[in-house]
């Protein structure tokens, strides 16, 4: 079970105190650098920081209490018990949980926080319910398990809503849809703990947890579970409806089929929200079709809010196509290509990567791939590579972020973000190619925009290792007051290129600096050209990590702010225009000011400009 953890409030104000313990506890010398360029994938990353247990990796910011106050799951309900529980035995006698079960009614509460035991291990088979809105509740003060013994799934809910609260459910092994819980309808987890479950059969739904309806967890986490078949959806939970974390962890799950897999962590049919929460080192594997979606995959939206970490997930496929590491949205192939966009905001996509086997095919976005759109802001999407196997014919596309613009009005949208050390490494055969080390627009000529952000040290095999795309008469792109710089290809420094034979890419847009552009470019201003600098990729306070500016850089004080942003990428309380003008980039140097930024007046200082 996790700890409740701390979300990110950009709209909080602090007082002139308040802004002090913030930069001394999230800035200064104690910050650690990250060793960029030329580091190895999946290196230590010091900006983020282990924390003990199952939940995998957070950013520093999340630890100080100082800042953020817990976040806090409902109350419990007041309904009455069903009747207390009194026995832990599984026997189907009065007082079990089995039988509570079975004789609950639609509204009523299991509750089986009187028990003593701390594990009900199951011997009669899976837990069944046919009641509606149906409450079951854990002891708050110790831990209570309830252990299938991997006999069987260990609950069946066939009402239309079901609430479980403060349990831990595990070893599970159900028939095709939830290892371990199966659902009808919606269902909720408060500070309550799934793991080491199965879903097996032709086409396994969700190895933890499979609903028809919604899933909504808070402070709550799912891992070490899988789903198996010759395709599978989910390998840690399974819906039909969406999926809504709030400070809750889905982490260690796999998908491991022959065909094609959907979601090593959440598959999500009609959408995902993360608040506050990780998802962290799934996989989906397909031996012989496509992987979707390392960590996420749904058709529909998926946003990534508050302070959320995307991290170390893959998604593989051994002989064709593998898109979205991280996260993927769409199927392009199967025609799931309507309106579909990944949102992220004040959150980070790390070290995921999207990988194939095949001799010829593409594989697409290590970090998130996308049909329609992708929008960042505050937010940071570092370490993801789309990696092709040596010796073959692979095309790689976005090694941090890849749309195929199905729709006319998507693109890929970058405001404060940081884009920093992805690769897109195709294969060493004719026709291999490695586009977009950054981010890629792939298939259409749709438009990237990135205002005041940071492109920098990532790498792509053939062309375009910052970001590459296409225009036509009717599409340019759009850089303002953005950095593309120390990226690279095999052939050495680009930072910008169009990737494709015949292609040309029109770029407008002011106060920008690009180091290296490729001949198929134009920048209709001219832009700064020398290094900018960065410092390495660090924790430098607020929710992400940046890449600082150093005394004497270029990129002070040379920007705008077109967008009147009252903020840098670091958001509160961590001011856009410090100086003379805004700096270039996601980062702006704070000097003194930022010790008092409210100036004692009560007013948030990140407020936009009139």
């Amino acid at each position: 079970m996790t700890t409740a953890h701390l979300p990110f409030r950009p709209s909080m104000r602090f007082t002139a105190l308040a802004a002090c313990l913030a930069t001394a506890l999230t800035t200064g010398a104690g910050a650690a650098p990250f060793a960029s360029p030329g580091f190895p994938h999946n290196a230590a990353r010091p900006y983020l920081r282990a924390e003990a247990g199952p939940v995998g990796l957070r950013p520093a910011w999340m630890q100080s209490s100082l800042l953020h106050a817990p976040a806090k799951a409902p109350s419990r309900p007041d309904h009455p018990a069903l009747a207390p529980a009194t026995s832990c035995e599984d026997d189907g006698s009065a007082g079990t949980l089995r039988a509570a079960l079975v004789n609950a009614q639609d509204g009523d509460t299991v509750d089986l926080r009187q028990l003593t035991c701390s594990q009900i291990t199951l011997q009669s088979g899976e837990l069944a319910s046919i009641a509606n809105d149906l409450k079951i509740l854990g002891p708050t003060t110790r831990t209570l398990v309830i252990d299938a013994a991997y006999a069987g799934r260990a609950l069946g809910a066939q009402g239309s809503n079901l609430q479980i609260y403060d349990l831990t459910i595990a070893h599970g092994t159900g028939q095709a849809r939830g290892g371990c819980i199966f659902v009808n309808g919606d269902v909720s987890l408060t500070r309550t703990t799934v793991l080491d479950c199965a879903a097996t059969g032709m086409a396994g739904y969700g190895g933890a947890l499979f609903a028809y309806g919604n899933l909504t967890m808070r402070s709550s986490t799912v891992q070490g579970s899988n789903a198996t078949g010759l395709r599978a959806f989910g390998g840690g939970v399974a819906t039909i409806g969406t999926t809504t974390l709030y400070d809750s962890t889905i982490s260690g799950n796999t998908l491991d089929v022959q065909t094609v897999a959907f979601g090593g962590g959440i598959y999500a049919k009609a959408g995902v929200a993360l608040h506050a929460s990780i998802v962290s080192n799934n996989t989906a594997h397909s031996g012989n079709e496509v992987a979707y979606g390392g960590g996420i995959h749904s058709i529909q939206d998926i946003s990534i809010l508050d302070g959320s970490l995307v991290s170390g997930n893959v998604a593989r496929a051994d002989a064709k196509w593998s898109y979205g590491g991280g996260v993927n949205t769409g199927i392009y192939a199967l025609g799931f290509n309507g309106p579909s966009i990944v949102t992220i905001e004040h959150s980070t996509i790390s070290g995921n990567s999207v990988e194939s086997g095949c001799n010829t095919c593409l594989i697409s976005g290590g970090g998130i791939n996308a049909v329609d759109s992708i929008t960042a802001s505050y937010s940071t999407i570092d370490d993801n590579q789309a990696k092709c196997a040596t010796g073959s014919a692979c095309v790689a596309e976005g090694g941090g972020l890849a749309i195929y613009g199905t729709q006319i009005s998507s693109s890929i949208v970058l405001r404060n973000t940081t884009v920093s050390a992805n690769s897109a490494v195709g294969g060493t055969q004719s026709g291999a190619h490695g586009r977009g080390g950054g981010l890629s627009i792939i298939s259409l000529q749709r438009p990237f925009i990135a205002r005041n952000s940071t492109i920098a040290f990532n790498h792509a095999s053939t062309a375009g290792g910052g970001l590459a795309g296409q225009s036509n008469a009717f599409v340019s792109s759009e850089l303002e007051s953005t950095i593309v710089s120390n990226n690279d290809t095999d052939n050495g420094d680009n930072d910008i290129a169009a990737g494709w034979t015949g292609a040309s890419l029109m770029i407008t847009g002011a106060h920008n600096l690009v180091r290296f552009t490729s001949t198929d470019v134009t920048l209709t201003n001219p832009a700064l050209t020398v290094d900018p600098g960065l410092l390495p990729l660090a924790d430098n306070g607020g929710a992400t990590a940046t890449h600082a500016l150093p005394a004497g850089s270029v990129a002070l004080d040379a920007g705008s702010n077109i967008d009147l942003r009252g903020c840098d990428q670091r958001g509160f309380s961590y001011r856009r225009n410090v100086g003379s003008a805004p700096d270039i980039g996601a980062y702006e140097e704070q000097g003194e000011k930022h010790l008092f930024a409210d100036s004692f007046d009560g007013e948030n200082p990140c407020a936009p400009s009139p």
